[in-house]
């Protein structure tokens, strides 16, 4: 014998949902609404009474033949629609667990397709709406302190009636509030470009090398030394210049100086020859 369908209703209403999904009772009130309109409308197309109703009444083209009632008799929108399936699809899960015979019902019901339907307009209060709507309220009174600081916490939070509601006073922090300390805003200042740099090294004085010749400034960069000449220095040997021929025709007389030198002082601007 199957189980009887009151029973399966009120333990989906009784304990499924507030207690096992922990819905809120307004949510609770959706769902019996839905399946109310859904075995009303299966009493009436089957021509029996809702105490007749078992669970092999309840089939897939039952439940197609509803919705179509719902857009077609009723005139709902798609959004209505979609939101008495999910109560159906709900309702046939917990079905298929309590009779497993009731299974493929409730796989078919959960292949139904949900219709597209636009998002709902947002509707919301500009600024000086709200300031209208604070100063419209009761300033005397018994309840007239209540009702401001509600709708200043509904304006401040962005909470929801039902958590303002459900708000308690063990909810609160009345205590010190913590110091914060202050933010100093400070002035963006952009990095240096490469235009930037280079007229600001433009903008430096020339300086002179040891031999009395004028040197560009740094452009900010670290100028690249020749590593044969930092050898050439740390060792003292002056053979690497091979020749004084070659070093007159790469680096100049001040080369060949420094090639005739036993202390080996090479200008910071001769260039070795290969």
């Amino acid at each position: 014998m199957s189980t009887p369908v009151g029973a399966l209703i009120q333990a989906f209403l009784a304990d499924q949902l507030p207690v096992q999904r922990g819905l809120r009772p307004a949510s609770v009130k959706a769902y019996r609404d839905g399946l109310r309109l859904f075995l009303v409308f299966l009493a009436r197309d089957l021509s029996c009474r809702l105490t007749q109703i078992s669970c092999e009444t309840f089939t897939l083209d039952c439940v197609l033949r509803f919705l179509q009632d719902l857009e077609t008799t009723r005139h709902n929108h798609r959004r209505t629609r979609n939101h008495r399936l999910t109560i159906l699809r709900a309702f046939f899960e917990f079905l298929a667990r309590r009779c497993p015979e009731c299974l493929a019902v409730a796989q078919q019901v959960a292949a139904i397709a949900v219709k597209r339907a636009p998002p709902p307009e947002t509707f919301f209060l500009e600024r000086d709406e709200v300031e209208t709507l604070l100063r419209g309220l009761p300033s005397h009174g018994r309840h007239a302190l209540r009702d401001r600081a509600l709708f200043l916490a509904l304006y401040n939070t962005g909470a929801r009636v039902q958590e303002i509601a459900d708000l308690r006073i063990e909810h609160l922090d009345l205590g010190p509030q913590p110091r914060v300390r202050p933010q100093v805003e400070t002035p963006y200042r952009p990095a240096a470009g490469p235009a930037r740099r280079a007229d600001r090294a433009s903008r430096r004085p020339a300086r002179l090398s040891p031999h009395g010749r004028r040197t560009p400034a740094r452009s900010g960069r670290r100028r690249q030394r020749d590593p044969r000449l930092a050898r050439s220095r740390q060792s003292g040997d002056d053979q690497s210049l091979r020749g004084n021929h070659y070093a007159y025709e790469r680096g100049g007389p001040a080369l060949v100086r420094a090639a005739h030198d036993r202390r080996g002082f090479i200008p910071p601007n001769a260039r070795l020859a290969r």
